[in-house]
């Protein structure tokens, strides 16, 4: 019988409906069937005899072969769907597989690296953690997941996962664990994705009578500030994920504008999964006010915590990449008050030309150290769009490794604040205590997760913290990440010092470290880091973070991450070979041990 497609044909075989976005570098094979309002992205291929549905989203580099995907579900970057059926609103993070005959109901969430075997069917509404291999079916079960906070905060896909509803969720219910008539600080980056979710959390803390104070578009360090200055309660921020452009996060903040703990974490948790929280009357709904004030009481805090500069005979030439950040319309003018020679490079605020990947990192790099070498500066910088880390470029046009710069600057702290001490992760190089020790310091290790950084500064027993991924906390300031105090404060040490920067770079030894990620079931998490500790326990482990074993100045860390299904390795040897294959010795274990 002949039977009328919709759709308009758009190649042999291959029918698409309206509004339908097929990049140039995707594959589209004939038959098949792509719904209205769909987007299928570069190095996507729609093998034959598929049907997507309307509204969906196929991510880049997903294979969906001889497979149904029903209307507004999103299939992530990598994937792979075999013969299978995917229901409507289905997520399917990064990496999933889906074999021969599975079906998924509607409004399922498989997480990212998770696998489906054949004939495997969801029921509606289950939730497959990362990494995890379905082999039965799921009937039962609850359709939330057991985690809502990651790394460093909430984090998911952008309007997809992170939708309005779920903010206005999650603003209800910090309003609610704070106490009445609290007031909350919320900011955001200046994607529009961060801006839709702001309000909707603003939204959700009044509808509990909480009070908001907004700082609209604001950098992070500003917004911990203004948290401190204002006596807030806590603090809100809404981003894209510092490693994926597809993702928003929102991270939280208690009263002193540090990312709040892991106790706390899991009380929000139970009030979200519960949703364990009342509306509150029309005559208490929170009010709303902006922080019109907030980067003058930055300013001023900063430069007093600076002090004055030091003496010297003429001052620093500074070329600055901005990197198209809001960071320029706040750092330029505190720089003015400095007297500085500085030169700005893309200094304008531009959300599609921000940096998303370590290609483009690298070329931003690149320009900027010919820039830095033409010039015949003092050093160029580069800090990221939220105004955290940074990464310094010598006056040779070296990009000093971030290592290198901890131990750079730990050593002027420490020679210049006789008997400070140094946190930094247990994951630094084994040279740190001598370096600084050297100059009248001390090392403190914590764990690697930056807000144990934040809080050990914030006790008051560290005089300088660094993450040794370009990020510093300077507690005379505030006990928070902020790379533009952290740059001016190391310029000021080297004008006392008197050395240039790539002088200064030059007295820091090498160091020879090495990393990889290794994926583990969560189930296997515990099994492996009980065998380590078995085997390799004794004098020479250290179980400040995962487990490290230590020889001399060699040594090898396992660590479980704590919201993905993988182990981090790390080691580190006296010379890049041996580190190289003391991570590959300890990422076999892992892997023969998740097996």
């Amino acid at each position: 019988a002949n039977i009328n497609l919709p759709g308009r044909l758009v190649a042999d075989g291959v029918r698409v409906g309206e509004n339908v976005e097929i990049s140039e570098h995707a594959q589209v094979e004939g038959p098949c069937l792509i719904g209205s309002n769909c987007r299928i992205k570069s190095g996507a291929r729609i093998a034959p005899y598929s049907v997507i549905g309307n509204n969906t989203l196929v991510d880049e580099g997903t294979l969906i072969e001889r497979s149904v995907v029903m209307p507004n579900s999103y299939i992530g970057a990598r994937g792979k769907l075999l013969a299978c059926t995917v229901g409507s609103r289905v997520t399917c993070r990064e990496n999933v597989e889906i074999d021969e005959g599975a079906v998924v109901g509607d409004r399922c969430h498989i997480d990212a690296g998770a696998k489906l075997r054949s004939g495997v069917k969801l029921w509606p509404e289950k939730v497959v953690e990362a990494g995890s291999t379905v082999t039965m079916s799921l009937i039962w079960g609850s359709k939330w997941q057991g985690s809502l906070f990651r790394n460093l905060g909430v984090g998911g896909l952008a309007n997809v996962e992170l939708t309005p509803e779920f903010a206005t969720k999650l603003g209800a219910c910090y309003g609610s664990f704070l106490p009445p008539n609290s007031t909350v600080v919320t900011s955001r980056d200046q994607h529009p994705v961060s801006r839709m979710l702001k309000r909707a959390l603003i939204s959700g803390l009044m509808s509990v009578g909480t009070k908001v104070m907004d700082l609209r578009n604001m950098p992070l360090p500003l917004t911990r500030h203004s948290i401190r200055s204002s006596n807030a309660a806590g603090g809100m921020h809404v981003r894209i994920a510092p490693d994926n452009p597809s993702m928003a996060l929102i991270e939280i903040f208690d009263s002193n504008g540090i990312n709040i703990s892991t106790k706390i974490e899991r009380k929000l948790e139970n009030l979200f999964f519960r949703e364990d929280f009342g509306r509150c009357d029309i005559e208490r709904v929170g009010d709303m006010e902006f922080g019109s004030h907030a980067i003058l009481e930055y300013s001023e805090a900063f430069h007093n915590a600076l002090g004055s500069a030091p003496e010297s005979g003429r001052p620093p030439k500074i070329v600055i990449d901005y990197a198209f950040s809001r960071l320029s319309t706040v750092f330029t003018a505190m720089l003015g008050k400095l007297k500085w020679d500085t030169v700005s490079l893309n200094a304008y605020a531009d959300v599609t030309r921000l940096i998303k990947d370590e290609q483009t990192e690298r070329a931003v790099l690149d320009n900027l150290s010919r820039v830095v070498v033409t010039l015949n500066a003092d050093a160029g910088v580069l800090m990221d769009p939220e105004g955290e880390k940074l990464l310094v470029v010598d006056n040779q046009g070296r990009v000093i490794d971030p290592n290198t710069l901890t131990a750079a600057f730990a050593s002027l702290f420490a020679s210049q604040s006789p008997n400070s001490v140094v946190a930094v992760p247990v994951t630094a190089p084994a040279a740190m205590e001598d370096i600084v020790e050297a100059s009248g310091g001390s090392i403190l290790r914590t764990k690697t997760d930056p807000r144990a950084l934040m809080a050990r500064a914030e006790d008051g027993d560290v005089q300088l913290a660094c993450d040794c991924r370009g990020g510093f906390v300077c507690p005379e300031f505030h006990p928070s990440m902020d790379a533009m105090y952290a740059f001016v404060k190391l310029v000021h040490l080297l004008q006392k010092d008197g050395r240039s920067f790539a002088e200064l770079v030059d007295s820091i030894p090498r160091f020879n470290l090495a990393a990889q990620d290794v994926p583990c079931p969560w189930e296997h998490k515990g099994k492996i880091m009980r065998v380590l500790a078995q085997e390799e326990g004794g004098p020479n482990a250290d179980y400040t973070d995962g487990i490290k074993i230590i020889n001399g100045q060699t040594w090898a860390l396992v660590l479980p991450d704590s919201s993905e299904p993988c182990f981090h390795v790390y080691a580190e040897a006296s010379n890049e070979d041996t580190a190289s294959e003391l991570v590959r010795t300890y990422t076999e274990r892992v892997r023969k041990l998740a097996a």
